[in-house]
């Protein structure tokens, strides 16, 4: 019975991920240097690196995330939502945009 309750949350959190959506959105770096940094949700993590004045764009599961610079100068939080179109990049919808600004 110990082992049981682990078991099912493991499996209901496996199930819950499994669902998710995986959202296309960009960051734009409005800057002429490059801006590296994280973009976390608690559970999922990955590093970007943007380029002076680029784009950097990415899949992400959908939910809550924040993006935090390497040098600290930006904190930000944002939604990467299915629901929620804001334009496209060739083929692709973006769900989520985050603009670096000088």
């Amino acid at each position: 019975m110990k082992l049981l309750l682990p078991v099912i949350a493991l499996l209901i959190c496996t199930a819950t991920f499994s669902f998710a959506e995986d959202v296309y959105g960009c960051i734009i770096n409005e800057r002429s240097s490059p801006v590296a940094g994280t973009i976390s949700s608690g559970i999922y993590s990955i590093r970007f690196n943007v380029q002076g004045e680029y784009v950097w764009c990415y899949k992400l599961p959908e939910g809550q995330y924040s993006i935090l610079t390497d040098n600290g100068k930006i904190n930000e939080t944002f939604s990467a939502l299915w629901q929620r179109s804001i334009g496209h990049v060739g083929d692709e919808t973006l769900h989520w945009l985050v603009k670096i600004k000088e």
